[in-house]
């Protein structure tokens, strides 16, 4: 299966795309695709996001179930999370161990939010240096992808339902749960 993410540079409009297992860096004026800029260290590719230094952040569904850090040239730089994540539906605490890391944002003070798509969706923030920081859990019922707002991540996004009943729920975490985030 192959997974297509993209991200749209704030920077200079470039787009970031995971196919395969690889990620590709299209230039904005959409000249021409060039090859990988990321083809090795990733065994399955989802989330993807960009620090205000242009370093790249992968979520890996991949055995390893770590977020991988790349600098603007592809090198990898560090992998965030323990090898190998932590047992499906567990009960904490999970130590430095993710579980299908899934969505992936970095906020302007350089901390990683990693949601992820097992039981019991957490929603983990891990501080500049790779470091487990602050965990929230979420409801049980929502059971789809899930995601984080790459504007403000305090939000992040269920999906759940199946077909075309599917629905998209936002919620805001704060430093002790998340919940239902209202429009006003």
């Amino acid at each position: 299966m192959y997974y297509v993410y993209f991200l749209k540079s704030s920077v200079n409009g470039d787009l970031y795309v995971v196919k395969g297992t690889s990620v590709y860096k299209i230039p904005a004026d959409g000249s021409q695709v060039p090859p990988p800029l990321i083809s090795t260290n990733l065994e399955a590719p989802y989330g993807i996001a960009l620090d205000t230094q242009g370093n790249i952040y992968v979520s890996d569904l991949g055995s390893s179930h770590q977020i991988k850090k790349f600098d603007p040239t592809g090198r990898l730089l560090q992998t965030l999370g323990a090898p190998g994540g932590r047992p499906w539906q567990a009960v904490g605490p999970f130590g430095n161990r993710l579980h299908f890391p899934i969505g992936v944002a970095v906020d302007t003070q350089g901390r990683v939010v990693v949601t992820e798509d097992s039981p019991p969706r957490r929603v983990v923030r891990l501080d500049p240096n790779g470091q487990m920081g602050t965990e929230w859990t979420g409801p049980q019922y929502y059971s789809g992808t899930i995601g984080v707002d790459e504007d403000d991540p305090l939000y992040v996004y269920f999906t759940h339902g199946e077909g075309a009943s599917t629905a998209l729920t936002r919620f805001r975490v704060n430093d002790l749960y998340f919940y239902l985030a209202v429009a006003t």
